[in-house]
């Protein structure tokens, strides 16, 4: 594995918990109570110029189905601001819902973001701006991506 350098350190701190919102209609609960929720955090650099956010949120196919999706960014600091070089989207199926829950219901645990740190990161700092989902380097990424429920 690659020497860390000062710059590749990064600060987690929960950016964003959306308020539950139901499966039914807006503002009711749905029968069997799937709830939708969304937990967000991001990973910033000490240097401050490049930010790594990660997200699980919880969909509802219907109301007793849940649907899971997993969201990575990294961003770069340009001109003052920062910008999408890699934005990833992917869904999780049955088999990880457990553990996707998990994240939602207690956070990251320290091997989870060293994953994200090392290798998906690691992965992202090398794809081209607008990389997604679909382009060749982020079908790699978003394959790993996953793995992080297994940490």
């Amino acid at each position: 594995m690659a020497k860390k350098l000062e710059s590749d350190k990064v600060v987690l701190k929960p950016t964003h918990i959306a308020a539950p919102a139901m499966a039914a209609a807006p503002g009711t609960r749905a029968a069997a109570g799937c709830t939708e929720f969304s937990v967000s955090f991001a990973l910033l650099t000490s240097d401050n110029k490049r930010q790594i956010s990660f997200g699980v949120t919880r969909g509802c196919i219907d109301s007793s189905t849940p649907l899971y999706v997993i969201s990575f960014v990294l961003r770069d600091k340009i001109d003052g601001g920062f910008q999408d070089r890699v934005k990833l989207l992917v869904t999780i199926g049955p088999e990880g819902n457990d553990k996707a829950q998990a994240i939602i219901d207690r956070g990251l645990r320290s091997s989870q973001k060293d994953f994200l740190e090392g290798p998906i990161t690691s992965k992202a700092k090398t794809a081209p701006v607008g990389t997604t989902q679909q382009t060749p380097k982020g079908k790699a990424i978003a394959k790993d991506l996953p793995k992080v429920l297994n940490k």
